[in-house]
């Protein structure tokens, strides 16, 4: 809960991100887009979209999310600095978008008039660099913008781009494949002991 809002995603409104073009330009990418209510059908107006950051400004931020805590501890300066950069591009998305999510969903663009809102944003690409999933979504969800206060929960939705061939095993006689089975565990009481993986693995699959 965040004051009186649930974001619960199935309670809140499904506003689609999709791009009209793909961008191939650097240092700073940018995307013509549109926001679409799913329930309503209504769409905004085509926009624009800029990347926050320039390509050593993510750098930055993959060092503060990847090896600060166990590479390099006691960069805290530079720690600090990444954390606010962080707190920076949220903001930008913040507000390339709010005007936008205003219009799909029907509220008055005057602040006075606009109240604490929360939405499930489901950005559409094709995982690329230059689609929109380049951009680090995810931020959204942990940012403080200036009121009023929009919060976000974050999707993706890839668009599928061809189709996957599956090739046979020389040997035809063993019949055989492998599975990547990844669980989030809560570690207390009723956690599960790792000797029984196998055993969920097998009725899941029978």
């Amino acid at each position: 809960m965040i004051g009186e809002l649930s974001l619960e995603s199935q309670e809140l409104p499904e506003l689609v991100l999709s791009a009209e073009n793909k961008s191939t330009t650097r240092p700073k990418r940018s995307w013509a887009v549109h926001l679409a209510n799913r329930k309503t059908g209504q769409k905004s107006q085509t926009f624009h979209l800029e990347d926050p950051f320039l390509q050593e400004e993510y750098e930055e931020l993959r060092w503060y999310v990847e090896d600060f805590a166990v590479v390099d501890p006691y960069a805290v300066g530079r720690a600090a600095k990444a954390s606010k950069s962080k707190a920076a591009y949220g903001t930008a998305l913040v507000a390339s978008l709010r005007e936008h999510v205003n219009e799909v969903l029907g509220i008055p663009q005057n602040p006075q008039d606009s109240h604490e809102q929360a939405v499930h944003l489901l950005v559409r690409g094709d995982g690329t660099a230059s689609s929109i999933h380049a951009l680090l979504w995810e931020i959204l969800e942990g940012i403080e913008c200036d009121k009023p206060a929009m919060h976000f929960t974050v999707s993706r939705i890839c668009d599928v781009i061809g189709q996957a061939s599956v090739t046979q095993p020389d040997n035809h006689d063993k019949e055989y494949f492998n599975i990547l089975y990844i669980s989030a565990r809560p570690g207390f009481g009723d956690d599960i002991s790792y000797p029984q993986y196998p055993d969920i693995l097998s009725s899941s699959w029978n």
